[in-house]
């Protein structure tokens, strides 16, 4: 957010620009959504006349916890000690190769899957208008995973197959899908993905 320079002629152009960055507030705490005028302009053209009020007030309920309380998690995710980090063995010493992602980034993923970004929206452009103000908080272990899912829902449904998530209880795929199951969604150690709960699953180092 920045203010205005003076309106007085005797300031240069150079002035002017070291007044506005020294002025430079940053949108940490604002609603990312609100204070986003060009995007909003953007959707009232591209949205529905009958959807536009629905999913302007979803979106900037959305962009008031993504610059909010989100955009913190993501902050003290993103520190040194917080990082995710690969385990490569139990505490018995039995190889386990897998994510942790940290109490703070499992909290983030969570509340943001919580949110319905890949499953309760009106349409593809409401669902890449939150995606692109989540995007503002930096990639904070969320961004690659919604697209990795978003894109496994994509191919699935392009294969005519359920997610693996969707199916009844004791419903198998197809007969002639069986010996190609589809992929899992991503998963992580500590809480949900947009998808599901478990582990990361890496494949073993090889040895020489």
């Amino acid at each position: 957010m920045i203010r205005e320079a003076p309106d007085d002629p005797s300031i240069t152009i150079e002035a002017r620009r070291r007044i506005r960055v020294k002025e430079f507030t940053g949108i940490e705490g604002t609603n990312f959504f609100g204070d986003d005028q060009g995007l909003k302009s953007l959707l009232a053209d591209l949205l529905p006349d009958n959807q536009r009020d629905d999913i302007f007030g979803s979106l900037s309920r959305f962009g008031e916890l993504a610059g909010g309380s989100w955009n913190d998690l993501a902050a003290q995710a993103s520190r040194p000690e917080n990082l995710p980090r690969i385990v490569k063995y139990d505490r018995a010493g039995n190889p386990v190769e897998r994510i942790e992602f940290g109490r703070l980034t499992a909290q983030l993923r969570r509340e943001v899957a919580e949110s319905g970004l890949l499953t309760r929206t009106h349409s593809e452009v409401q669902k890449f208008a939150m995606i692109y103000l989540l995007a503002h908080n930096g990639e904070a272990s969320l961004t690659c995973p919604i697209s990795c899912t978003d894109g496994l829902v994509y191919a699935l449904e392009a294969k005519g197959l359920p997610a693996p998530s969707s199916l009844p209880s004791g419903q198998e795929a197809p007969t002639s899908e069986r010996s190609k199951p589809p992929p899992r969604p991503m998963e992580t150690a500590h809480g949900p993905s947009p998808v599901k709960n478990g582990f990361a699953r890496i494949p073993m180092n090889s040895l020489p």
